[in-house]
């Protein structure tokens, strides 16, 4: 079973339990702070350093800023709006505050609707709390690139322990990383010596894709432990999926990277097919090839990342039977990565 778990260290500084009823409590709290900066002042100091998906989840967005002021923008919520004023992505309520330094924000995207597309043109409005009432910044975003990716990305892999039981320890563990046909294109060891909790990263990177991370731990030892993906070592900014390993045991967790940038940083000479037409009619999912040449592999992957379905090809036309399958929205993805992954929606 795949659990979501978070480490222990805190993501970020001012991270929030959730709690709208702290923003009453610490406003008047602010009140009594002296306002060193006129409204434009404070605006001017938040930098927006940053557009882009999130290397995991492909409903989030990640804006990074930077506060080189003394404002404190309080119970700070961005949005995303297009060039026609249509809210794109939102943040749920996540940070008490946006102090000086820097912070990586995590908007929501409907799963339901397209995703924005690269290069982006539109605005970024952060809504927040000052002394006066409700506070708004809007941020002209300009072709931004929200796939601005190295052709080798760098992510962690790591493991941790929630406790030894009163006994110090040595504990080893290998894995791998297999792509979507089931290659090994990465792997590793893993040690952590632990009284309490301790855990261990290891770096690689990896382009945009559908992955599988393997954990073995060969002798049962220790009691509980947990493993996965992230982004900034032991920092947390970006948390992809993660799961449960007993001791002795081995387990899978399966997570996308970068999806939405399939094809970015892959530039070459020849044309590059254009996306199949998608249709579906009576849980029947119908492909219809749009430059005319053969379909090549493609996958149907689940809301969690899961592959459902595969299909070889080999035809300018594919009609899959969805009958079996949950409602819901799905992408149709070719393995090689020839053209761009397509919604769809399921009913």
């Amino acid at each position: 079973m795949m659990h979501m778990l978070l480490p222990s260290r805190c993501t970020q500084c001012l991270r929030s339990v959730r709690s709208l009823s702290f923003i009453a409590f610490l406003l008047p709290l602010l009140v009594g702070l002296p306002r060193t900066a006129t409204a434009q002042d404070h605006c001017d100091s938040l930098h927006i350093t940053s557009v882009y998906y999130h290397p995991f989840f492909d409903t989030l967005l990640n804006v990074q800023c930077e506060n080189t002021g003394t404002h404190f923008f309080s119970g700070p919520q961005f949005q995303l709006v297009s060039q026609q004023g249509d809210t794109l992505a939102h943040e749920p309520f996540e940070f008490f505050g946006i102090g000086t330094g820097q912070q990586t924000h995590h908007l929501i995207m409907d799963p339901e609707d397209a995703l924005p597309t690269t290069p982006f043109t539109g605005s970024l409005v952060l809504f927040s709390a000052s002394m006066e009432g409700p506070d708004t910044c809007t941020y002209e975003v300009v072709a931004e690139d929200l796939c601005s990716l190295a052709p080798c990305t760098p992510l962690n892999v790591y493991v941790y322990s929630f406790g030894s039981a009163g006994e110090p320890f040595n504990a080893d563990f290998t894995w791998q990383v297999h792509d979507a046909l089931h290659a090994t294109v990465a792997s590793g060891t893993l040690a952590i010596s632990v009284f309490g909790e301790q855990q261990a990263f290891a770096d690689l990177c990896l382009p945009p894709g559908q992955y599988e991370l393997h954990m073995q731990q060969a002798a049962a030892v220790g009691v509980h432990y947990a493993f996965g993906v992230t982004q900034d070592g032991d920092v947390f900014t970006n948390n992809g999926p993660n799961a449960v390993l007993e001791p002795g045991g081995e387990a899978i967790v399966p997570f996308n990277y970068y999806m939405p940038c399939i094809d970015a940083g892959n530039a070459i000479d020849e044309v590059r097919p254009r996306a199949p037409a998608v249709q579906v009619a009576d849980r029947m999912l119908h492909l219809a090839s749009a430059s005319g040449l053969v379909l090549d592999s493609f996958a149907i992957v689940d809301a969690a990342g899961h592959v459902v379905l595969t299909h070889a090809g080999r035809s300018t036309h594919a009609t899959l039977d969805l009958s079996a399958h949950a409602s819901g929205v799905y992408l149709v993805r070719s393995i090689a990565g020839e053209w761009p992954a397509q919604r769809f929606v399921l009913p």
